[in-house]
């Protein structure tokens, strides 16, 4: 019975050092950034994203970082396509910083649709310029159709 309990011990230490890196998220293979500049608080940008056919379906992020005068949070909206449950479609809000990225949101598994970026709230001066980068986790990656306007790694893209 001994025996039986320090075996037990030994299996869940293994289990505790081995899971937690089978759990976290994996790393993003593609990597793009685009600069906005926003003249009005309703403005909104579309990017649209699709995998390639056979291509495995990866996570995709989507999160802001402010520019210039920090306070303005940005949203940024996923609507996912068909064949994808709409319980991927997630929004998130960022914080206003001007020096971090936020206001992560990520749609698991994406396999196409829309990611639409907007002006929550803030400090309310317009023009303003942000940035949003979009990360996804499978290889060969997705093919991102950017809207009229957005400038693939801008000045405001750390």
């Amino acid at each position: 019975m001994k025996r039986r309990f320090l075996l037990f011990g030994l299996a869940v230490a293994l289990a505790l050092f081995l899971v937690p890196s089978a759990f976290a998220s994996p790393a993003p293979t593609q990597l793009a950034k685009y600069d906005l500049v926003f003249f009005s608080p309703t403005d909104t940008f579309t990017f649209g994203f699709a995998k390639g056919e056979g291509n495995p379906a990866g996570d995709l992020t989507a999160d802001t970082i402010d520019c210039c005068i920090p306070g303005d949070l940005w949203q940024v909206d996923f609507a996912t396509a068909l064949p994808a449950n709409p319980a991927n479609d997630v929004t998130g809000i960022g914080n206003g910083s001007t020096t971090e990225y936020s206001g992560t949101a990520t749609s698991h598994p994406f396999i196409s649709g829309d990611v639409t970026v907007s002006y929550n709230s803030g400090t309310d001066i317009f023009p303003a310029e942000m940035c949003v980068r979009f990360q996804y986790t499978k290889a060969p990656g997705v093919e991102i159709t950017p809207p009229p306007g957005a400038v693939e790694n801008g000045p405001a893209c750390l």
